[in-house]
């Protein structure tokens, strides 16, 4: 179903044992993923700025886009981009 609150609502107030049967659609999952994962970026990108760090400019897809549909280029940005990732921040990017 639509991960909309009054949905979610509705349902919890109408159908019994609603906490069992509720499944949320894998668009909308997604696509709040997605969101946050935006935001993070952002909320980075706005940080690194200040520090006078362009590296996140103009890597936003690379974010959003899933890692199977990448090509070979995007691929290879996006490791360097991790990688610089665990050097700045002392991120650990094991399992992206």
């Amino acid at each position: 179903m639509d991960m909309w609150k009054p949905y979610i609502y509705s349902t919890a107030v109408h159908v019994p044992e609603a906490e069992h049967r509720i499944a949320f659609d894998r668009f909308h999952v997604i696509s709040h993923f997605g969101k946050a994962v935006d935001e993070v970026r952002r909320k980075e990108h706005r940080e690194l700025m200040r520090d006078g760090d362009d590296s996140l400019k103009r890597t936003k897809y690379l974010w959003l886009k899933g890692q199977e549909r990448l090509g070979t280029r995007e691929r290879s940005s996006f490791k360097a981009l991790k990688k610089a990732a665990r050097k700045i921040r002392g991120y650990s990017t094991r399992g992206w």
